[in-house]
């Protein structure tokens, strides 16, 4: 695998406010502050977009259809991989309850509106997403995951054993910390659990040798974050990507 592949997810942290800020531009230029409103309103969409993108370009630049289809092999005799694959939904319920524990403790301890708040929670409102149905919110979110594990454990962890010649260990710890600084725009809190998720993804990966097992886990968890009513206003997305 090319180190500009492994070098491009790093880097994704830097690529996300510039997108936002691109869309926000070509917005206001279309619309005026309607048109910036407007990008908020579609943060989802947008997001999907990016991620898209950014997966397209980094799987062209080092990862062949040869190599993607050896990571999405799940070569387990039948009875074991139900159990794994049931074991991943488990953690993916598990991590996302642990989140809504972690992100009620620290709303009571800070408040709502205070500026240590902020800073926990993040202050950013462009990833918000507006009354859809859920069918379409469910839709984007699994482009979404399917794309983040290609990029945060496909990448990170395989190439970086490979490229970088780092131990199993090393590159999970990798993967985790880049998926938590990648979320940065949502504060501190979501920081420190991404680093969480982001570590339990990649350690599924090495243990089960298959990218299927983290994706089925992060689109658990993402399952749990899915509001399964109409929505009614604005939603946070900060406990999902």
């Amino acid at each position: 695998m090319s180190e500009s592949a492994l070098i491009l997810v790093l880097g994704a942290p830097l690529l996300v406010p510039l997108a936002y800020a691109v869309a926000a531009a070509v917005g206001f230029m279309a619309s005026g502050p309607a048109g910036i409103a407007e990008v908020n309103r579609q943060g989802l969409v947008i997001y999907t977009v990016f991620i898209v993108a950014l997966a397209a370009i980094v799987l062209g630049t080092g990862v062949s259809l040869s190599v993607l289809g050896e990571w999405l092999d799940f070569d387990i005799a039948p009875p074991l991989a139900t159990l794994c694959l049931a074991a991943a939904v488990g953690v993916g319920v598990a991590l996302y309850q642990l989140e809504r524990v972690v992100a009620q403790v620290i709303r009571r301890l800070t408040g709502r509106h205070s500026a240590l708040a902020a800073v926990m929670e993040g202050a950013t409102t462009s990833l918000t997403r507006p009354a859809a149905p859920v069918s379409a919110t469910a839709l984007l979110m699994a482009v979404i995951v399917v794309a983040e594990e290609l990029l945060w454990r496909g990448v990170l962890v395989n190439g970086a054993r490979e490229s970088w010649g780092l131990t199993a260990v090393a590159s999970c710890a990798l993967s985790g910390g880049a998926f938590g600084i990648y979320h940065y725009f949502f504060g501190l809190r979501s920081v420190a659990m991404k680093c969480l998720h982001g570590l339990a993804w990649a350690g599924l990966l090495v243990l089960t040798g298959s990218l299927l097992v983290p994706i089925v886990s992060h689109l658990a968890f993402n399952a749990c974050a899915i509001e399964w009513r109409p929505a009614t206003r604005l939603q946070r997305y900060s406990q999902t990507i």
